[in-house]
């Protein structure tokens, strides 16, 4: 995947990824985009929109982990002014922006079921009520879903709604892990330097053949997500030089060979120096990566927050 939009890789899965989005970017079928974290899933839902008949409209992007059941009102179906204590203007919501374009919830595996249960009600009738409106409003847009989860077994143990799953999933793309399709690491490196290159006004790093080799090896737990803040740093780190194996073994403490999560999210936390950028270096959001070190018993509570040990 590349930051310009377009999907890099010759592989079979990403050959067969890209036929999928052709067939289906014409039609208004709700589709469902499987894939482990990092993979690319956000990009995969772009190129769904850029390829159909929303192209010139709107793309509104929704960060599932962040649409709690309080926020989740006025974030889908916007307010109006005075609607509610501290309300001194309006807002649109996402179902309003999304208008004619396409609305992509990431993550929808997310959504507390009070949240599932909202956004079903909308999709089936195409309309909504702002909150502090008298009068329903109506939009019609591409409805695009991504998620790492298995959301058949959530629905067995009832942490998802059967009729929204089948609602949301008129078609399903699966974007392969970039272990499944290591002979694009080169390819998907390489680029992520000049690109990390030209957005920081650096002269460009090379990768010499070991270098590739040794990445390649590298099982990337965190996707291509992982693959691009890891060679971002090395654009930024070695600017104009030819990247080798020592290299990456003195900024990744050998990352070509297997380490323990816990290893991986303390060197990654050590390397970022904050939450937000450790979780984009593992391929995770940091609620994710909050979770994860609680539960490896990473962090604890300090004047009322918690804080990495």
């Amino acid at each position: 995947m590349s930051t310009d939009g377009r999907i890099l890789g010759n592989s079979p899965g990403i050959l067969e990824l890209r036929r999928t989005i052709q067939r289906l970017a014409p039609s208004d079928l709700r589709v469902l985009i499987r894939g482990e974290t990092g993979s690319g899933k956000e990009l995969v839902a772009q190129s769904i929109h850029e390829q159909g008949r929303q192209a010139r409209a709107a793309f509104v992007a929704v960060n599932c982990a962040e649409l709690t059941p309080s926020l989740a009102p006025s974030t889908l179906f916007g307010h109006l002014r005075g609607s509610y204590t501290d309300a001194r203007s309006g807002r649109h919501g996402v179902f309003e922006l999304a208008d004619g374009g396409s609305l992509f919830f990431d993550e929808i595996g997310d959504l507390s079921l009070e949240v599932q249960g909202m956004l079903l009600r909308v999709l089936e009738t195409g309309q909504f009520t702002p909150l502090g409106g008298e009068r329903p409003s109506k939009a019609s847009f591409r409805f695009v879903s991504a998620t790492h989860r298995d959301l058949e077994a959530m629905v067995e143990s009832g942490g998802f709604r059967r009729d929204l799953l089948h609602r949301i999933t008129e078609a399903a793309v699966l974007v392969p892990a970039l272990r499944e399709r290591g002979e694009d690491i080169p390819l998907l490196a390489r680029q992520f330097l000049l690109e990390a290159a030209r957005a920081n006004d650096l002269e460009p790093s090379t990768l010499g053949e070991e270098a590739v080799a040794a990445l390649s090896r590298y099982s990337w737990p965190g996707n291509v997500r992982e693959l691009k803040n890891y060679v971002r740093l090395l654009a930024i780190r070695h600017p104009g030089q030819p990247v080798c194996v020592g290299l990456l073994e003195a900024d990744s403490d050998s990352r070509a060979g297997s380490e323990s999560e816990t290893t991986r999210i303390l060197r990654a936390l050590k390397q970022a120096g904050s939450i937000g950028m450790a979780a984009r270096m593992l391929g995770m959001h940091r609620t994710t990566l909050w979770r994860k070190m609680s539960v490896l018993g990473l962090c604890r509570p300090c004047a009322g927050r918690r804080q990495p040990l």
